[in-house]
């Protein structure tokens, strides 16, 4: 048995910690801002959007588990505001992360402009502009889930 684990090369080492939670979060932000810009991009050639997301049910009948591909449904990040201007948010959940005090969105001079800003926001996150913002915007959702 020694003859067999001798060919093989032994050493001692330690499994990489989890990723760090900030890195985790920002990830979950890139994921859907790469969305939102395949969804404006799509929009503006006027195409629609199919992400398909795949989730597994059980038959009630059977107990037999399923594996079941829907579409994803996508809630865009910009609107009209009240003063007619095109706005985007920048979502985490549900959750608008407030730039500055009591600021979340950002006014569009135009709505060709949506692709650009999007793009933008993604490399402010990419870099970590906007980590204390993401961390703020997810302890109001877990706060939600404390209830």
């Amino acid at each position: 048995m020694a003859t067999i684990l001798s060919a093989l090369k032994l050493v001692q080492a330690k499994r990489q910690a989890k990723t760090d939670s900030v890195q985790f979060r920002r990830g979950k932000v890139l994921v859907k801002l790469d969305e939102q810009i395949e969804l404006a991009k799509a929009l503006r050639s006027g195409q629609t959007l199919n992400i398909k997301r795949v989730r597994k049910e059980r038959d009630e009948m059977t107990g037999v588990l399923r594996t079941i591909e829907s579409v994803k449904r996508i809630k865009q990040f910009w609107f009209k505001s009240e003063s007619g201007k095109t706005c985007v948010e920048l979502l985490y959940g549900q959750t608008a992360i407030e730039f500055k005090k009591g600021v979340t969105a950002i006014e569009l001079a135009d709505d060709g402009q949506v692709v650009e800003v999007l793009q933008t926001l993604r490399k402010a996150v990419e870099v970590g502009e906007l980590d204390t913002h993401i961390t703020a915007a997810s302890e109001v959702v877990k706060a939600r889930f404390r209830k």
